[in-house]
């Protein structure tokens, strides 16, 4: 799983799903501005799924 703001930039990266390890909301342990990221899901070389989220406090 990525995770990009609004400029393409990468904010977030997970590699391995089972890791249980999630997206706390920061970048570089300072707290993410609100507003839209894309997320981008790999399950597959054929499978990816693509969303945009929200961040509000």
């Amino acid at each position: 799983m990525f995770i990009y703001n609004r400029w393409g930039q990468l904010v977030f990266s997970q590699q391995n799903s089972s890791s249980g390890a999630s997206w706390d909301g920061t970048i570089n342990g300072e707290a993410a501005t609100e507003g839209t990221y894309f997320v981008v899901a790999m399950h597959s070389e054929e499978k990816t799924q693509r969303a945009a989220v929200s961040l509000v406090r």
